[in-house]
């Protein structure tokens, strides 16, 4: 009987300490779950702030490509007016003599006529 006494003593202590240490472990449960949280947060601040950057890198590399690429237009479509304006004179210069010339024998044909 003493010792039956004996054991339920230590099995209720036990059981005090089991439960005093969930009841610490349940006080503790709030601070690690607001602990958990804040980790969780700054972890998506972070990746967030991550991803903003990489995106700038992104944005400001595709804004150069751009200017690059109108950069090269432009010189192109001046080089094709040159072009267009060097053409131009050249037929002037070419066609100018030649209608000079046919206009000055067709008004001495009309002469040579009447």
């Amino acid at each position: 009987m003493l010792f039956e006494k004996q054991l339920e003593k230590n099995e209720f202590t036990l059981l005090k300490q089991d439960i005093r240490r969930l009841n610490s472990e349940a006080l503790k449960l709030p601070s690690r779950i607001t602990e958990e949280i804040k980790r969780v947060q700054s972890n998506v601040r972070l990746e967030l702030s991550l991803d903003k950057a990489k995106i700038r890198d992104e944005q400001t590399a595709q804004e150069m490509k751009i200017k690059e690429a109108a950069s090269r237009i432009d010189t192109e479509v001046s080089q094709f007016k040159t072009q267009m304006e060097t053409i131009q004179w050249e037929l002037f210069r070419t066609l100018f003599p030649i209608f000079t010339a046919g206009g000055a024998l067709f008004f001495s044909y009309l002469r040579f006529i009447k």
